[in-house]
């Protein structure tokens, strides 16, 4: 699975259980990710924080506005670059 800032709080407690890899792919900025940080040192999890990235990094159209929760969304060309890279080599390591 891939998840570019999703909530990980579904995750969170039973991470041991999973049989299949997860990337997890969040903006530095992303106040809604705040859970997904408990997660990066899970040897079982790809958890990638993007440098400077907010919420929305790869969706141009929404940048500017805020999520139901209040949270900035900015557009971000060289994060949604470095994503679509960890997206690859996830896809190519698992598939």
């Amino acid at each position: 699975g891939i998840s570019f800032y999703g909530s990980c709080e579904p995750i969170l407690g039973v991470e041991h259980q999973l049989h299949l890899p997860i990337a997890v792919i969040y903006g530095e900025h992303d106040a809604e990710m705040a859970s997904c940080k408990k997660l990066i040192s899970n040897p079982k999890l790809e958890v990638t924080v993007l440098r400077d990235a907010y919420h929305g990094f790869d969706a141009q159209e929404r940048s500017g506005r805020k999520t139901a929760l209040g949270t900035v969304m900015r557009y971000d060309a060289m994060a949604t670059a470095k994503a679509r890279a960890i997206v690859e080599a996830f896809l190519t390591a698992y598939f």
